[in-house]
């Protein structure tokens, strides 16, 4: 089993009674989280960016999802080395 930390999970097959397909993401982290709980619990303010958690879904059709899979690494190429997102700011989040 892959491990979804390090890369999402891929499906590597598509019952045929399957007719749609939901992909879900989240911007936060553990990090983050305790971040802003140890800043809440020393009595500091937390920015207003660093507040937030927000889930994503997107649900696809069996016959769209492959070509949005593409498109959708496409896209990640293009503005990231290799595909991958890794922002480091000054919190080490």
């Amino acid at each position: 089993m892959e491990n979804c930390f390090k890369r999402p999970t891929r499906l590597k097959s598509i019952s045929n009674d399957i007719d749609y397909i939901m992909c879900i993401d989240e911007n936060g982290s553990e990090a983050l989280l305790k971040f802003v709980e140890s800043e809440l619990n020393n009595n500091k303010s937390v920015d207003i960016n660093d507040k937030f958690l927000t889930i994503t879904g997107v649900v696809f059709t069996r016959t769209n999802y492959s070509k949005a899979c593409f498109e959708v690494e496409q896209l990640k190429k293009k503005y990231w080395k290799d595909g991958l997102f890794n922002k480091k700011d000054e919190k080490g989040l």
